[in-house]
């Protein structure tokens, strides 16, 4: 299954803060998948921060140490292979841009105006109707959206917007 982008705008500055709190609530629940997260807000100058969040790293650190620790049997020293291969392992995936591409949360975060805050989800896999229900209070903006206009208008809906003037 194709992983998807959504873009949810706030009208506050806290707005995707809360919202990507209660976002890692619903993963733990296992009602969402997400594989990246960023955040965009505004303060009164209007000057754009990012803070990415959610950014793997680890899996393929695991992975190198697993590699390491195999061939640290095989060579007589596993912990030296298993560090050396957890070294190897995070640097490259530190070396690989893995989730949201960082120019696209550049261009998108010039929608966000003094005050204002975005939340750029990836998400692996969801249980729409169980996610669109847990919306709905919350009142965000969809942005953007890589999902089927079909789902797209579902997820609209719920979250009964307006339009930001």
């Amino acid at each position: 299954m194709a992983s998807n982008i959504v873009v949810l705008g706030f009208k506050d500055r806290y707005g995707a803060e809360g919202m990507l709190d209660n976002i890692l609530q619903w993963q733990e629940e296992g009602l969402i998948e997400l594989e990246d997260a960023v955040i965009a807000w505004s303060g009164p100058s209007g000057e754009v921060q990012i803070q990415q969040t959610h950014k793997q790293g680890g899996k393929f650190a695991a992975r190198g140490g697993g590699v390491g620790l195999l061939a640290g049997l095989l060579l007589g020293g596993p912990i030296v292979g298993l560090v050396g291969g957890a070294t190897i392992g995070a640097i490259t995936a530190a070396l690989k841009d893995y989730g949201l591409d960082d120019k696209f949360v550049r261009e998108v975060s010039q929608w966000v105006r003094p005050e204002t805050s975005a939340l750029f989800l990836l998400v692996n896999e969801a249980q729409a109707d169980e996610i669109e229900a847990k919306l709905r209070p919350h009142g965000a903006l969809v942005l953007t959206s890589s999902l089927a206009p079909e789902q797209e208008k579902r997820l609209r809906a719920a979250l009964a917007e307006e339009e930001y003037h």
